[in-house]
């Protein structure tokens, strides 16, 4: 539970443009979501929607990661540490 000390010291930590990284990396998430149930309507073979089902999750783990490189911040300072992954 975080107390009025932590809200403040994470406050600290990050700025504006932490703001506009996350809503842009949630923009680009629903859009690819959006394209994906959009195919569903379509009439694409039963083979390539399967296909799809690996390559979407896939695609949107390469782009959060590539966020984490461009961005230059460790894990820690994103909110994964050992403590909370165990």
């Amino acid at each position: 539970m975080l107390i009025s000390r932590d809200y403040s010291e994470n406050l600290k930590k990050f700025h504006a443009i932490d703001g506009i990284k996350a809503i842009a990396l949630y923009g680009i998430y629903i859009l690819i979501l959006f394209v994906q149930g959009f195919t569903y309507t379509t009439n694409l073979s039963v083979d390539i929607l399967n296909k799809l089902q690996i390559a979407v999750p896939l695609f949107l783990l390469i782009i959060g990661i590539t966020f984490i490189i461009l961005s230059k911040d460790k894990l820690c300072n994103i909110g994964l540490n050992k403590t909370k992954l165990l």
